[in-house]
């Protein structure tokens, strides 16, 4: 197993001989007894974890980072917060944009 520093959070698709290999799931990193292609990206981070294996003297990784930006987010409040008059401007602070930018449709 590799674990690789990617100097920019992008998304990153991981290819085993011509075939994406999707990434694990949750917060579980591959293991040496993961199938080779195996892997994990932590955008925070920026490491990939990858699964390689010898034996096969034809076999071919890729890993292709992608022109999107993987995010991930958890915001936990309570109803009454996120329902209040304050909702925009804590997202909009919590994004560091201008709360301008945020439109609330169809609610």
């Amino acid at each position: 197993m590799i674990k690789l520093f990617v100097q920019r959070p992008n998304a990153i698709e991981v290819f085993y001989n011509g075939q994406l290999v999707r990434p694990t799931q949750g917060e579980t990193l591959p293991t040496l007894a993961s199938p080779a292609g195996a892997n994990k990206f932590d955008p925070q981070a920026r490491h990939l974890w990858l699964v390689m294996r010898g034996g096969d003297p034809g076999a071919e990784y890729l890993i292709r980072r992608k022109s999107s930006v993987q995010l991930d987010l958890t915001l936990a409040v309570s109803v009454d917060e996120f329902q209040g008059e304050n909702v925009v401007q804590n997202i909009a602070t919590l994004l560091r944009i201008p709360a301008s930018r945020i439109k609330i449709v169809g609610v």
